[in-house]
């Protein structure tokens, strides 16, 4: 009796559950199952009479063949079963779409270009019309024909249109004459080559609600000029990896935009992006809402001197932008361009960041310090540092006599990317603590395998938090201190030094890269010595990379013995090391001055799966 009573509770609750999943409206069912394939939402439909018909009022349709086929398939059987499936995809796609009883479709989704040519013109053209048939909002296309993709009319004209996202795999596209696109608000193209000046053109131009252009991987072809003009778009990118891309069309690689102009002239634009090769010239008009800015060139046929003088035409443009990213070409192109022509300085009054990518020597530092006299209320600089070049013997940073606004009340953060240690990144970091006078963080990240040069972290990083001494209430504001360390004595210096001159410090983030060898007995500080931060403001603390080795318990020692008004303690292991239970267990037995201390052992994260192109934003 007991016992068939209990099996009547599972299966009523069983019941319930699967009534309670039922019970959802068909919108909320349908939102869910828009994150699967829809092979296995139709699969769906054994489940009970609710779910027989639920994919047939599906307004999202999902035909992702390629990562279907990748994440089932070998990805060397890729090929064989495209072509062995081909014909058995197509008829279930037709089925599908015929079989469907929805009137509107939200989003409508094929990705077929891994192989080339696997479904022809025809049946891609059919399967547009009947998404466009059923005014689908989002459209999302990826496939690879044998010749050029001629935009269908239907598509052009399709009313309902408010995304379109279209990979063609190096393909021509072959517009019409006639566009309709009057809700399209995203336009993404993604290796497709542009042919006709003035079509591309009108695409941009009609399309009266378009706020965000993408062009990614595209080539222009034979054109001369790339006229992007809207009165609508917010949004722009035009970004190539490489200044070169295959042109599908004869199999041959050409220059994208060297022997082209691009025009930009966008009232309502307020964030631009431009990271491709050098184009024969930029011409920007009417920027008049710009927010953000990066221009990076990949490559340029241009003299640097020639480089400089566009790049200043173009910030010219400029001067109401909050944020401005600059490539290490744009800056010494500059530093060209301003040395040998009369060039008038460009203000940037309500310029909050800036980000440079530079080689710490003379030239770009003139720029960068040019940069900030005319930039008097930044807040943020990030320098990338690509290579160091020599100085001038004397040369002087920066004239004291001369004020910088923005250093003597504005900086509050400055990051320096690629840190290895050398002369002139050391006197750079000075020049920021002796004058910043109002900065609060002050972050240094290592290039990659810099570390490896105990010398440069000694003589590097160790003198930089010398000069400290020359100011220390550059320090005073920071809350929040990231390092990439090698847990050995020096490395531990420089970590305390940075402690001692950070009294209000909160944050403190360590990224273990490897552990060396040292004296068993060295200490992390004079027991007599107090640091105020640790008496009183320290409350999170992050070591990344932990082996369990005895450098780093050592460290996690110190801390839980010192850090009085810890909260928060986090420990997260190197991937793939084999996790210790006697490091565990050893540093949960650490006696805590803290009360409220959490401590967290967790495990790497693996690395991200690539984004597709089409969720790109």
């Amino acid at each position: 009796m007991e016992t068939s009573t209990r099996k009547s509770m599972i299966s009523s609750s069983t019941s319930e559950g699967l009534d309670r999943i039922s019970s959802l409206p068909d919108d909320i069912l349908h939102k869910i199952l828009s994150y699967l394939f829809i092979l296995d939402v139709v699969q769906l439909s054994v489940l009970s009479k609710r779910w027989k018909y639920i994919w047939t009022t599906m307004p999202y349709l999902h035909f992702d063949l390629d990562t279907f086929f990748q994440e089932n398939r070998k990805i060397w059987d890729l090929e064989a079963c495209y072509l062995g499936n081909a014909q058995k995809i197509e008829n279930f796609i037709n089925w599908v779409l015929i079989s469907q009883r929805a009137t509107k479709l939200v989003r409508f989704l094929l990705c077929c270009g891994a192989i080339d040519g696997v479904f022809d013109k025809m049946a891609i053209f059919r399967w547009i019309h009947a998404a466009t048939r059923r005014n689908v909002q989002q459209l999302v296309l990826e496939f690879s024909l044998d010749e050029p993709f001629e935009l269908p009319y239907c598509l052009a004209t399709c009313e309902s249109l408010q995304v379109l996202k279209l990979h063609l795999s190096g393909n021509i596209l072959k517009l019409p004459n006639h566009f309709g696109l009057r809700h399209l608000k995203l336009l993404h193209l993604e290796e497709v080559e542009l042919s006709d000046e003035h079509l591309t053109s009108c695409l941009f131009s009609k399309c009266h609600l378009l706020e965000t252009l993408i062009l990614h991987e595209c080539s222009l072809g034979d054109m001369t000029l790339l006229d992007i003009t809207s009165t609508s778009l917010i949004y722009l990118t035009v970004a190539t990896h490489c200044c070169n891309v295959k042109c599908y069309r004869d199999c041959e690689y050409v220059e994208v935009y060297g022997n082209c102009e691009v025009k930009i002239s966008c009232p309502n634009l307020k964030f631009l992006k431009y990271k491709a090769s050098m184009p024969k010239d930029m011409i920007i008009k009417n920027l008049l809402s710009i927010e953000d800015v990066c221009i990076v060139f990949t490559d340029t046929i241009r003299s640097i001197e020639d480089t400089g003088i566009v790049v200043h035409k173009m910030i010219k443009e400029f001067p109401s932008t909050s944020v401005l990213k600059l490539c290490k070409s744009s800056i010494s192109g500059l530093y060209e361009a301003t040395s040998k022509e009369r060039l008038s300085p460009v203000s940037f009054y309500k310029l909050k960041s800036l980000k440079l990518e530079v080689g710490v020597d003379e030239g770009f530092m003139q720029v960068m310090i040019l940069l900030l006299k005319y930039s008097p209320n930044l807040e943020g600089l990030k320098l990338c540092s690509d290579e160091c070049g020599g100085w001038t013997e004397n040369w002087q940073m920066h004239d004291p006599e001369e004020s910088l606004v923005c250093l003597e009340s504005h900086l509050k953060s400055i990051q320096l990317t690629g840190f290895k240690g050398e002369e002139n990144e050391i006197e750079l970091l000075r020049f920021f603590l002796k004058h910043a006078r109002v900065l609060e963080k002050l972050m240094i990240v290592w290039e990659e395998g810099a570390y490896k040069s105990e010398e440069a972290s000694e003589r590097g990083l160790y003198h930089v938090v010398h000069s400290v001494r020359l100011s220390p209430v550059s320090f005073h504001k920071l809350k929040s201190l990231k390092l990439e360390v090698v847990i050995h004595e020096e490395s531990m210096q420089v970590m305390i030094l940075l402690l001692k001159y950070s009294p209000n410090m909160e944050v403190l983030k360590l990224w273990s890269d490897e552990n060396v060898d040292e004296s068993v007995n060295w200490q992390l500080l004079d027991l007599d010595e107090s640091i105020m931060c640790l008496e009183s403001h320290l409350k999170s603390i992050q070591l990344t990379g932990f082996k369990g080795e005895e450098n780093e318990i050592e460290l996690l020692k110190f801390f839980l013995k010192n850090a009085r008004v810890l909260e928060k303690l986090m420990i997260v292991w190197e991937m793939d090391t084999d996790k210790s239970e006697e490091a565990l267990e050893e540093v949960y037995k650490f006696p805590r001055t803290s009360s409220h201390v959490v401590l967290t052992f967790l495990d790497a994260k693996p690395e991200p799966r690539s984004r597709k192109w089409y969720n790109s934003k």
